[in-house]
């Protein structure tokens, strides 16, 4: 459960990265792949920023399962002891 939660943080933590820094994912991802280093394209960064935005949504989807399906035991518990 824990690593499910550390995951769903660490998913949005990447994704806002890609959103604010797509020039370092850029360097990280592509750098090594060219000769001379040239510059990164607006579709790039457009895409990088897409996939960030996806990456956030994903983890908060997540984080939400968790917290959902734990608050269905609690209930289902509640109404299973009545």
């Amino acid at each position: 459960m824990l690593r499910y939660v550390l995951l769903g943080f660490c998913s949005i933590a990447f994704g806002v990265f890609m959103i604010l820094k797509p020039d370092v994912v850029w360097k990280i991802n592509a750098d090594w792949t060219t000769q001379d280093g040239s510059e990164l394209s607006d579709l790039y960064v457009l895409s990088v920023r897409i996939g960030g935005g996806f990456m956030i949504f994903a983890g908060v989807l997540g984080l939400l399962s968790i917290i959902f399906s734990r608050m269905e035991r609690v209930c289902c518990r509640s109404v299973f002891l009545v």
